[in-house]
């Protein structure tokens, strides 16, 4: 493969982009804004790639036109159908997504959407461990499917950038088939110099979960139950609750409840409608388990 000039595909996915060029994808699906389209067409021609568009009628997530990248046309008719037939199982699987995540996100959100917590509680519910590979906290695309957003979501993705390995959602955080992608696409991004170890530490952080528009990804570590930190990181939609968490250095999830701590004394306590979920990505729940870590203090 020639080097991969760092400006000829602004506006893509670099992680679609190294999976279309070194054939594990077959194909990409996605929006282009309008500053980067001329460039990107000229780009699509140099490196022998095809393209075709689908107009907002056809994209579930209703982000507008969507354009398909592909090095065969065979593949853009292939997928046009797909869509055109609203078979967004077949889509995923053209896209080269797990066949095992393809099932699970048509069982768990396309045919049976309901709150925007439901997927990924349900891909949380379904892992035994948690590889930061997987960490999708910070990659809407897949999630949000159209859906009336806060204000606040507007702004906290200008100011965020879209970190992730994978551009799908897994079936569960040690799903095996997503983990080779996500190594493919590590590989990759260093191998082209386009990412460093800093630019993805914020995926093997602890984080505190209530929906796609409520979470806190903290600097620290976790247990079942627990998180200990020295601060807050990233948070988004809970900017009303951030004083409560930066007067204390650990929490203690109980419910919808968080009891919160600094130096082994609750300091305050706040509760949500909704049950709350700490996602590990700053370990393996196995090799902790069986060290039994807790708060000591509340041992």
């Amino acid at each position: 493969m020639p080097d991969i000039s760092q400006n000829d595909f602004l506006g893509l996915r670099e992680i679609d982009l190294f999976g279309l060029l070194y054939d594990y994808k077959k194909i990409i699906s996605t929006g282009i804004s309008e500053p980067f389209l001329k460039n990107l067409k000229n780009t699509f021609g140099r490196y022998g790639l095809k393209y075709d568009v689908l107009d907002e009628s056809f994209d579930y997530q209703g982000r507008g036109k969507i354009y398909l990248i592909a090095k065969k046309k065979r593949y853009l008719e292939r997928t046009k159908k797909a869509y055109k037939s609203r078979q967004f199982d077949l889509v995923g699987k053209y896209l080269g997504y797990p066949e095992c995540c393809v099932r699970f996100y048509y069982k768990k959100f396309l045919k049976a959407p309901s709150s925007s917590d439901n997927l990924l509680r349900n891909i949380y519910h379904n892992s035994n461990n948690f590889s930061w590979r997987l960490n999708n906290i910070l990659n809407f695309e897949g999630r949000i499917k159209g859906r009336n957003t806060p204000k606040e979501f507007t702004s906290f993705v200008q100011k965020t950038s879209s970190i992730s390995l994978i551009s799908h959602s897994p079936c569960s955080y040690n799903c095996k088939e997503s983990l080779k992608i996500a190594n493919l696409n590590q590989r990759y991004l260093f191998f082209h110099n386009r990412a460093h170890l800093n630019d993805y530490a914020i995926l093997k952080k602890p984080i505190l979960y209530l929906d796609d528009f409520h979470f806190i990804i903290f600097e620290g570590n976790s247990g079942e139950d627990f998180i200990r930190y020295r601060k807050l990181l990233v948070y988004l939609g809970l900017e009303q609750s951030k004083d409560y968490f930066l007067k204390g250095d650990s929490l203690k999830i109980d419910n919808n409840s968080a009891l919160i701590f600094k130096d082994e004394r609750e300091v305050a306590k706040k509760s949500y409608d909704k049950k709350i979920l700490i996602l590990p990505f700053d370990r393996l729940i196995g090799s902790y388990a069986k060290e039994k870590i807790t708060l000591s203090f509340l041992a």
